[in-house]
């Protein structure tokens, strides 16, 4: 599970579309929930029997919408984030902070 924090005055997050490391086709889910108020929660899972995901890509790739000029306060939360292995143990996840201006 990720959770991406916004400034909703800022951007609008319009949609997501599965990153490279998602196999094609019906074997990878993606869930999703916005919040216009400033969150956005993602859920990844393959389903049984497929490849488990591995090596470098990205899972997903975020669409956002500039509405107003300045800093959209983008930001993963660290609290919430989950992965878990096929095996079902936590994988530890480092995420790097981003910075995003919407300027006019």
């Amino acid at each position: 599970m990720l959770t991406l924090r916004f400034d909703p005055r800022t951007v609008r997050v319009s949609g997501v579309n599965p990153g490279t490391l998602l196999p094609s086709g019906n074997s990878a889910g993606l869930t999703q929930a916005i919040d216009p108020k400033g969150t956005y929660k993602i859920a990844i899972s393959t389903f049984n029997g497929a490849a488990p995901l591995q090596g470098a890509g990205s899972l997903v790739l975020i669409e956002v919408e500039g509405l107003a000029a300045g800093d959209a306060g983008f930001a993963f939360d660290q609290e919430t984030l989950r992965m878990l292995g096929v095996d079902a143990r936590e994988v530890i996840v480092e995420v790097l902070p981003a910075r995003i201006l919407v300027k006019q």
